[in-house]
């Protein structure tokens, strides 16, 4: 699939990572695992909202080069007030010319 050059916009990944902490025990931080070049598109087709339902509403479709390393539970988009991704990767299909995610907003993460 071929993607076309003006629709891409960058995209920052970041990756959870666990850190002991001497207050709670283990805490989640996020790394950056850098940035990508997207064609973001909203996910409403009938597949998504079939497998998705309501949630459907809240996810954005990512289509990407083949070289991005990226897996579910990413997060990605930009930070929230409490330091945050906005957006979850909740699946990551790869094929041979491309990579296609699909992005959740996140309310709270868990």
């Amino acid at each position: 699939m071929r993607l076309i050059q003006s629709r891409l916009r960058e995209v920052p990944i970041y990756r959870p990572m666990e850190t002991e902490n001497d207050y709670v025990g283990t805490s989640r931080i996020w790394e950056p695992v850098g940035v990508i070049l997207a064609d973001v598109q909203p996910a409403s087709d009938r597949r998504m909202v079939e497998m998705y339902g309501d949630r459907a509403s809240h996810m954005q479709t990512l289509y990407t080069y083949t070289g991005a390393d990226i897996q579910d539970g990413y997060g990605a988009f930009a930070m929230s007030k409490n330091g945050e991704p906005t957006h979850k990767v909740v699946s990551v299909m790869r094929y041979s010319t491309h990579v296609v995610l699909t992005v959740e907003q996140v309310r709270e993460w868990s």
